[in-house]
């Protein structure tokens, strides 16, 4: 019996005397191993037929942009998400990596994202619109009605709080000067 570096070990030792190293196993005779042979079996220590039409193939790594478009995905990074799945999706192809599914649900989930923020959008243009003319009607009808002089409208003295102060005051003017012609 010998250690993985060569020495000739004793039965019932777990270690060499010289090197301090294990136990050399052979699986298939019992010819002493070599340093080089000491990192692992040899095709002929497992009997490995190199002439079969079996051919093993190595794990393909993930695409990182797949990774990255996801992850973007989730936390909202909509234009960022959609770029990276895209380009994941184009380098998946070509290089034959892992990862497809991440990307196209990267794609998706930017989509998603850019339709909530064209929502978010549009119902705050929609919003401020309606106060802007909300607040000049309120300014107007207040020149128009009880205003007897343009200092009167004042944003401070008069206008509801809340409201955008020009215009307020420009509606108030304006209801104001209607309000004698």
């Amino acid at each position: 019996m010998n250690c993985v570096n060569g020495h000739s070990m004793t039965k019932g030792d777990e270690r060499c005397s010289l090197c301090g190293a294990g136990i050399a196993y052979n699986f298939s005779s019992t010819k002493p191993k070599t340093a080089a042979s000491a990192v692992g079996p040899s095709d002929s220590d497992l009997n490995v037929d190199r002439t079969s039409s079996h051919v093993s193939t190595a794990v393909a790594a993930t695409s990182g942009l797949a990774i990255a478009s996801m992850v973007l995905g989730i936390i909202g990074g909509a234009i960022l998400s959609i770029i990276f799945g895209f380009v994941a999706l184009s380098q998946i192809k070509k290089r034959n990596l892992r990862g497809r599914g991440m990307a196209i649900a990267g794609v998706v989930l930017g989509f998603v994202w850019s339709v909530i923020y064209v929502v978010i959008f549009v119902a705050s243009f929609v919003f401020v619109s309606h106060n802007l003319t909300k607040s000049y009607n309120d300014g107007y009808t207040y020149g128009y009605r009880y205003a007897t002089e343009v200092g009167q409208c004042n944003f401070y003295l008069n206008g509801a709080y809340g409201d955008f102060q020009s215009q307020w005051e420009s509606g108030c003017v304006a209801g104001f000067y209607a309000s004698y012609n």
